[in-house]
């Protein structure tokens, strides 16, 4: 999702972007993309909605508005977003020790134990060394859940993430996002392909990664660009509200954001040289185009 300036019309910014949509289908097919989905909204309105290539190479079965694909790590937005919803309950303090949070915390690094907060983590500016879990091919998990690592066997059982993402589902209709890992029998859903070297797509297993398995907080949502849409006005929205109020919380319209100021806030420069802004927040990644992510 982009926003545009200020100065543009929704139809003058509809008419812009179809104008590029051929340079977009030369780079899906440079670089093996089967399939897309996106939207834009501009100053709260929406602008486009489009759909290129396949969401099924082989049937050549489009995609639309309500096909679900993973959105990976963008569900990290949503993990802040939830943390945002503790801190205004005082459930949490984006300061609160990661150590004083989880009793087994017990980096290799001393100084990292004792110091490290949640804003570290949320911001991933925590230092803390890289977790041991790989991936095969095809998509799968070579550790089974109950398997995975000691450290994850021995987690105090706190609140199921399935359960916490209902808390943004649900108030939003995003009857077409899932964090349960349950979308196998579902309709129109995109499958899954690499690209070999020489630039051919080639079907693989669908991510399994959920709420119901290992990473979940990091990548397990699937959604559709109609649901994401939704999500994402709705959180400019309430952040609009609350920069501009210095509000914690957008009460005026029961905004489920909260929060806001700190989580959408620059926290890190992201690396590399950029003339624009390429910062990193607590789950987002905030860039002025153009530029590059």
């Amino acid at each position: 999702m982009a926003t545009l300036s200020s100065s543009a019309t929704v139809d003058g910014a509809r008419a812009r972007l179809l104008s590029i949509r051929p340079e977009l289908e030369k780079m899906m097919a440079v670089a093996g993309t089967v399939g897309l989905s996106y939207g834009v909204v501009l100053h709260g309105e929406l602008v486009l909605i489009d759909n290129l290539g396949y969401r099924d190479l082989e049937r050549k079965l489009p995609p639309d508005e309500e096909t679900i694909f993973p959105i990976c790590s963008m569900a990290k937005g949503l993990v802040s977003s939830l943390v945002g919803m503790l801190v205004e309950e005082g459930k949490l303090d984006f300061d609160d020790r990661v150590a004083d949070l989880l009793s087994w915390y017990n980096p290799k690094t001393t100084p990292l134990k004792e110091s490290a907060r949640l804003s570290d983590w949320m911001s991933m500016q925590s230092g803390t060394e890289p977790y041991q879990v790989w991936f095969q091919s095809q998509n799968n998990i070579i550790f089974k859940k109950e398997d995975a690592m000691k450290i994850i066997n021995n987690l105090e059982s706190v609140t199921d993430l399935r359960t916490s993402f209902s808390r943004i589902f649900e108030p939003l209709n995003l009857d077409r996002t899932d964090a349960k890992g349950a979308i196998d029998g579902v309709d129109n859903v995109a499958k899954a392909y690499t690209v070999l070297n020489n630039g051919t797509p080639i079907n693989i297993r669908r991510t399994p990664i959920s709420g119901a398995t290992i990473l979940g907080a990091g990548g397990g949502v699937h959604s559709c660009i109609k649901d994401l849409l939704v999500l994402y006005r709705e959180i400019l929205r309430a952040s609009v509200d609350q920069f501009k109020t210095g509000t914690t919380s957008t009460t005026s319209t029961g905004s489920v954001f909260q929060r806001l100021t700190t989580t959408m806030s620059a926290h890190s420069k992201l690396p590399g040289p950029s003339f624009h802004e390429s910062t990193y927040g607590m789950g987002w990644l905030q860039t002025h185009p153009p530029n590059q992510t």
